[in-house]
């Protein structure tokens, strides 16, 4: 059994597991400033070690880390130990890259955590950029938040970008920052001014949600057979499969893109968000509301319920894919869709 510390709340919304990197313990400075940052910002923070360090801990030895089969198996008894409805994996260097692996494992299995966070990633070994360790980065699908100084030598502002990374994944440059995010004096800035930027500005709210696309356009209209003819005769959509919804309407289709064009008949469409409770909410005008494709729909739920937002939840008629409806700012209705679980 790895033993895990805790700062923070038990009753925390989200708790936010960090593994050291190779060459300091879990209550190194380093690591102590970020657990509290998120301590004080009502978030729980989770911290332990990996075999070798703990052993570190014991006789005062240093090891080499264990391989990477170890350090994966003891992120893998960290999450079971606190559960992965509610958890944001991460870490220092080596801790988060090894983070970023088990989360990319656990997306294949259907079990994933919330967000990866990864404080200084080890994109390559210094001065050696050509042997990147970023393959697995590549189609990452949970939210990823990577804070990386922007002279770091495991990756600098000016060679990341030009990485294949995953558009699930956001970078924030911590200026002048090195592997630890120190700054250099003639900089200006502190170390402890890059460590606070960023509990500061991210872990206080959930990590970003996982939108993949936009998935179609819902259009209403009054005479529905005439906006399906112009969609068809002139735009050049294709009329396809459509759920057997208790209104009437129409699926365009744009090749391999899908139904990019839903259609609505007006006459019977009081009420179709109406779980936002306005007895009059049918839409936004001659859009009825725009619909993206989501990944992560319990985090845009636990987004919704911290923000206080009412949302309706729906399934379509056919059991292919689950809905959520959300009003936005001056009524604008946004739909996001995950393929059914």
């Amino acid at each position: 059994m790895t033993d895990i510390i805790f700062n923070g709340p038990n009753a925390a919304p989200m708790t936010v597991a960090l593994a050291h990197g190779a060459g300091a313990p879990m209550d190194s400075p380093f690591m102590e400033a970020f657990a509290e940052g998120l301590a004080v910002r009502g978030l729980r923070c989770a911290r332990f070690e990996f075999p070798y360090m703990a052993q570190r801990r014991e006789d005062g030895k240093k090891r080499p880390p264990n391989p990477a089969r170890i350090l994966l198996e003891t992120w893998r008894e960290v999450i079971d130990e606190i559960g992965a409805d509610n958890l944001v994996v991460g870490g220092k260097s080596m801790g988060g890259r090894m983070a970023s692996m088990v989360a990319v494992d656990l997306e294949a299995e259907g079990t994933p955590v919330r967000g990866v966070a990864c404080l200084g990633y080890p994109f390559h070994p210094p001065g050696k950029p050509e042997k990147l360790r970023t393959e697995h980065l590549e189609g990452i699908q949970t939210p990823t938040l990577i804070c990386q100084g922007t002279r770091d030598p495991f990756g600098t502002r000016d060679e990341v970008p030009d990485f294949p990374l995953s558009k699930t994944i956001r970078l924030e440059w911590l200026e002048d920052g090195d592997h630890g995010f120190k700054p250099r004096k003639a900089s200006g800035r502190t170390e402890q001014q890059n460590w606070e930027q960023n509990p500061e500005r991210h872990p206080k709210r959930s990590p970003p949600m996982s939108i993949s696309g936009l998935d179609h356009f819902n259009i209403r209209a009054k005479d529905l057979d005439g906006m399906r003819d112009f969609f068809v005769d002139v735009i050049g959509l294709t009329e396809g499969d459509r759920p057997s919804f208790e209104f009437p309407g129409y699926w365009l289709y744009a090749g391999d893109a899908g139904a990019v064009v839903h259609l609505v008949g007006t006459d019977r469409q009081r009420g179709y968000v109406s779980g936002h409770g306005d007895d009059d909410c049918d839409g936004t005008g001659v859009v009825d509301h725009l619909a993206f494709k989501g990944t992560d729909a319990p985090g845009l739920l636990a987004r919704l319920d911290e923000l206080g937002i009412e949302y309706r939840k729906r399934e379509l008629p056919n059991g292919a894919a689950k809905q959520i409806f959300v009003k936005g700012p001056e009524g604008v209705v946004i739909e996001v869709v995950y393929p059914a679980a």
